[in-house]
C-alpha cells in the first residue's frame, strides 16, 4: 500500500503516533505488575525495567527499517514479499490471531479488577458487552478516532505519577539496599516479565500506512517509548520504597492499594475512581488490537472492516465469558505474554534479517 491509496482524511501527523505507542504500552499491566517483577531480581527488579525499555527502543528501530523497505508499508505486504503467497499469509495469519488473543486479554484482565474491587455480583457477560460495545462504537469512527482516543492515554497515566510523589514521605528508601545484589540472569527473568508491560507498540506494523510523512515518525514512537519506561521506572521505585518485598509478593494488585491511601472529604474509596478511570486507558489498547486486526483482514482477504469488526468483537466476548476464574485469566495472560515475547524479540529480528539479506541480494 503506498500513502495514495490511503484516504488522506484517514491519516495523522507523525506527532500522534507518540500517543498510539505510549497508550498502547499503559494499559491494565500497569495495576498489577509489581508482584511478577520482584520475584527473581527483587528489589534490583528498577533495573529490569531498563533493560526492558532498551531493548524496545532496538525493537522499534528494527520495525521501522523492515517497514521503511516494504513498498506498501504493512505486515501483510511484508510477509508475501519475504515468504511468499501462502507461507506469508498463514505468518500474517498468526500475527492477526495475536491481535485478536491481546485485545482479549486486556479486556478480560480488566473486567476481572471491576469483578473483584467494584461489581462481584455482576455477571461477566454484562460487564464484557458494556466494553466492546464501546470498543465497536469508537472502532466505527475510524482510525482517526482510534487515535483521539489514545491521547487519554497518556494524559491519566501521567496524573497517577504526580500523585504517587505524594507517597515519598512515606517512603523507606532502604529497601532499595543492598544496590546490585543480583545476578545478570536474574534481572533478565524480570526484564521478560516486565516486556508484557509494554506490549501493544507492534500494531504499529499495521496503523504504519496510516501516517504522513512516515519517517518523522519513529522519533515520536521512540520518544514514547523513552516515556512509558521512565514512568514504569518512577512508579516502580515508588513501589519499591513504600512496600516492602514480603509485602509485594503478597499483593496482586499493588498500584490500586497504593492509591487506597489518598483521602478525599467527598470520597470515602479513592480507588474506586481510579479502577473506572482507568477504563479510558485501557481502552485504546484494545481499541488498537482489534483496528489492526480488522485492518489486517481486509489486506488479506478483502473483508471489509465492519463485518470483520463484528467478527472479532463477538469472538472476544464469547472468548470472555468462557474464561470464568481468575486461573483462566492468568493462563491467558501468561500465554499472550509470551507469545508476544517470541514476536518482539524472535520474529521481529528475523524480518529484520531476511529484509536486509533480500535488499543486499537485490543490489
Amino acid at each position: 500500500m503506498n500513502e495514495q491509496k490511503v484516504k488522506k482524511s484517514s491519516m495523522v501527523t507523525p506527532f500522534f503516533v507518540f500517543f498510539l505507542v505510549h497508550s498502547s504500552q499503559t494499559g491494565v499491566g500497569i495495576l498489577s505488575y509489581q508482584r511478577e517483577l520482584i520475584q527473581r531480581a527483587g528489589h534490583d527488579a528498577w533495573q529490569s525495567i531498563l533493560i526492558t525499555g532498551i531493548s524496545i527502543h532496538l525493537v522499534i528501530l528494527m520495525m521501522y527499517s523492515i517497514l521503511k523497505d516494504s513498498e506498501e508499508g504493512d505486515i501483510i505486504a511484508i510477509n508475501k514479499s519475504l515468504f511468499g503467497k501462502i507461507i506469508g499469509h498463514l505468518l500474517s495469519a498468526c500475527f492477526l490471531g495475536y491481535m485478536a488473543l491481546s485485545a482479549l486479554n486486556v479486556t478480560r484482565a480488566y473486567i476481572e479488577i471491576l469483578q473483584v474491587w467494584i461489581f462481584p455480583m455482576i455477571h461477566t457477560w454484562e460487564l464484557t458487552l458494556l466494553v466492546l460495545v464501546v470498543v465497536y462504537y469508537i472502532i466505527s469512527g475510524g482510525f482517526r478516532v482510534v487515535t483521539g482516543i489514545s491521547f487519554w492515554g497518556v494524559v491519566i497515566p501521567s496524573f497517577l505519577i504526580i500523585m504517587m510523589f505524594f507517597l515519598l514521605k512515606y517512603a523507606h528508601w532502604n529497601n532499595l539496599l543492598p544496590l546490585f545484589n543480583h545476578d545478570i540472569s536474574d534481572l533478565l527473568e524480570s526484564a521478560k516479565v516486565s516486556m508484557l508491560m509494554y506490549l501493544g507498540f507492534e500494531s504499529l506494523f499495521l496503523y504504519y500506512p496510516f501516517i504522513k510523512n512516515r519517517d518523522k515518525s519513529q522519533k515520536w514512537a521512540q520518544i514514547a517509548t523513552l516515556y512509558t519506561t521512565i514512568l514504569y521506572l518512577i512508579l516502580t521505585i515508588i513501589s519499591f520504597v513504600y512496600f516492602t518485598q514480603g509485602q509485594l509478593k503478597h499483593t496482586v494488585w499493588a498500584t490500586l492499594i497504593i492509591t487506597k491511601i489518598f483521602q478525599l472529604p467527598f470520597i470515602e474509596r479513592f480507588e474506586y475512581i481510579v479502577i473506572f478511570i482507568w477504563f479510558l486507558v485501557v481502552l485504546p489498547t484494545i481499541c488498537c488490537y482489534v483496528w489492526s486486526f480488522t485492518r489486517g483482514v481486509k489486506k488479506m482477504c478483502n473483508i471489509q472492516p465492519k463485518k470483520s469488526l463484528i467478527f472479532v468483537i463477538l469472538l472476544i466476548y464469547i472468548a470472555s465469558v468462557l474464561i470464568d476464574n481468575r486461573v483462566k485469566v492468568t493462563i491467558l495472560g501468561n500465554i499472550t505474554s509470551n507469545l508476544g515475547f517470541y514476536i518482539i524479540y524472535g520474529y521481529v529480528p528475523l524480518l529484520y534479517v531476511v529484509t536486509k539479506i533480500k535488499k543486499n541480494y537485490q543490489k
